[in-house]
């Protein structure tokens, strides 16, 4: 998603949710996502806590919003880190029991 926007809309902070699920070069169109599954997705990206994206959902509405920019490089660093902290976490659990 941050990749979609960065490339295609770099001056963007919404997109319309069309635009993400079958615009070209888009996240639904990439990885041949149904408008179900698109949907589904940004629903999930809401429940983040450091979400970089917002999904507003409404009859009115179906648009994402850029809360932040990020290079995507920093997002896979985020996510590693994130993961690692998890991981850690996990296994001293697991070393307590």
């Amino acid at each position: 998603m941050n990749d979609f926007f960065e490339k295609r809309f770099p001056n963007e902070k919404t997109l319309r949710f069309s635009e993400v699920a079958y615009g070209a070069g888009s996240p639904g169109q990439v990885f041949k996502l149904s408008e179900n599954e698109v949907r589904e997705r940004l629903e999930q990206m809401n429940q983040q806590k450091q979400a970089i994206f917002e999904f507003h959902d409404s009859t009115a509405v179906q648009q994402i919003r850029r809360k932040r920019e990020i290079p995507s490089g920093e997002i896979l660093s985020e996510i590693f880190i994130n993961h690692s902290k998890s991981v850690i976490n996990q296994s001293r659990t697991n070393e307590d029991e």
